[in-house]
């Protein structure tokens, strides 16, 4: 740890027991770049939000996400209705067409959790005796 962060570390620890917070007395050169950009760019700063405050507003996605989840639930409300066993069960363990998604929703939830496509290279594949890739 460097000592102007080890610095900063025990003043935190001192401010938590009750003395007075302080400014740092030396500002690491990373963070004085990010100070600089911040302030230094005002001029990009007011494009930005004058692009942000006359840009259209569209509801394009938010529609497409609302006419998703209503056809899903149409689809298993129809589907157990009519008993005609298209889409099954809950939204997490269902069937559609007979086809189990608890794997497919399983395999996207620990995907998504992870940050992490889990992949094997070709050549790490594991084979049976015998059997040719």
């Amino acid at each position: 740890m460097k000592p102007v962060m080890r610095r900063r570390f025990v003043d935190q620890i001192m401010v938590m027991f009750g003395s007075a917070p302080k400014k740092p007395e030396t500002i690491d050169p990373a963070a004085q770049k990010i100070h600089f950009y911040k302030r230094g760019n005002r001029d990009l700063i007011a494009e930005k939000l004058h692009a942000r405050a006359h840009a259209l507003h569209t509801n394009k996605w938010r529609n497409r996400r609302w006419a998703t989840l209503i056809v899903v639930n149409l689809l298993f409300y129809v589907s157990f209705h009519f008993d005609i066993q298209l889409l099954e069960g809950a939204l997490t363990a269902s069937r559609l067409a007979g086809f189990h998604l608890i794997d497919l929703n399983s395999a996207l939830q620990v995907m998504l959790a992870h940050k992490n496509l889990a992949h094997r290279a070709p050549s790490d594949a594991p084979y049976a005796p015998g059997c040719a890739p």
